[in-house]
């Protein structure tokens, strides 16, 4: 509903949106293939930005954290 005003959804569409949402949830959140394709792409989508803002080590070891 982004950028859309509240008032003008209506029912129909708003059944719509919470099946989409739910679909969305099943392809990803519920399913076990794509635990590790998600974790690979979100860190390496954040070394690619960390390196934009420190240097090459420190990125690194945002990439590997170890706690």
């Amino acid at each position: 509903m982004k950028g859309l005003n509240v008032n003008e959804v209506n029912g129909v569409f708003k059944m719509m949106l919470a099946g989409q949402s739910w679909l969305g949830s099943v392809y990803t959140r519920w399913n076990p293939d794509f635990i590790a394709p998600n974790l690979f792409r979100d860190r390496s989508e954040a070394f690619v930005n960390n390196l934009a803002k420190m240097n090459g080590y420190d990125a690194l070891k945002q990439f590997f954290p170890m706690r």
